[in-house]
């Protein structure tokens, strides 16, 4: 939930954020259309989850599933100023 009524699901194990990198480097990521400062404290609560799925194998022909692990973060997170840039 990115608090603004918008949300993002990413699938895979996603690319590691470096300082820098350029927007479409990831395929995860979400995109504030609007400014916080209506929003109770300024901010927007961004609230993050990751699900692990685990399987394993073995050499002696066992295998399985383990139960997904989830965790859940979350954040207040204050958008000051939204603009539109004129390519014309």
């Amino acid at each position: 939930d990115t608090g603004d009524g918008g949300g993002t699901t990413c699938r895979g194990p996603g690319v590691r954020w470096q300082c820098g990198m350029p927007d479409h480097a990831t395929y995860c990521k979400h995109t504030y259309t609007r400014s916080s400062a209506g929003q109770d404290g300024g901010t927007f609560t961004l609230s993050a989850t990751v699900t692990f799925e685990i399987t394993w194998t073995s050499n002696t022909g066992g295998g399985g599933s383990l139960e997904a692990i989830e965790r859940t973060a979350s954040r207040d997170v204050e958008v000051g100023e939204i603009q539109a840039v004129e390519t014309e």
